[in-house]
């Protein structure tokens, strides 16, 4: 696998992380009444993940010397801002499960780049406890 091949990858990856609406929580924080305020410090704290993880994607695009990619919000993530948490779960749980399988897709293509092999598994593992904690969060019906 070549730099190029590397720094392709690693630019998908980011274009994927920008994509995901929960990188953007802290800019469309759902509706939480009082109640559920552990669940807003909660979603705080998986928006700061994944801001973390659109810098440590950039810092590692740079490195090989590349830039990271132009990225674009979809469409659909407009419906995310100010709605109720309960309407939101869905659509962040659907949501965490594509970029799961963006990153399980990208693994092997790090394979031969030790330090971006580890970066990208210490962020799906951090996607995988995100997907646990939005399906604890799910309203019981």
């Amino acid at each position: 696998m070549t730099t190029n091949d590397v720094v392709s990858t690693l630019s998908q990856l980011y274009r994927a992380e920008f994509s995901c609406p929960t990188a953007r929580l802290t800019q469309a924080m759902p509706y939480i009444s009082r109640r559920e305020t552990a669940e807003g410090r909660t979603l705080r704290a998986v928006a700061q993940e994944d801001q973390e993880h659109l810098g440590w994607l950039v810092d590692l695009i740079l490195a090989r010397g590349g830039s990271p990619p132009p990225a674009k919000y979809p469409l659909f993530s407009t419906e995310t801002h100010y709605v109720n948490l309960d309407s939101l779960l869905p659509t962040l749980i659907r949501s965490e499960r594509d970029l799961l399988a963006t990153y399980a897709a990208a693994g092997p293509a790090l394979s031969a780049d030790p330090q971006a092999a580890r970066a990208v598994a210490q962020i799906i593992q951090r996607h995988t406890n995100h997907l646990a904690t939005f399906e604890s969060l799910k309203p019981r019906t």
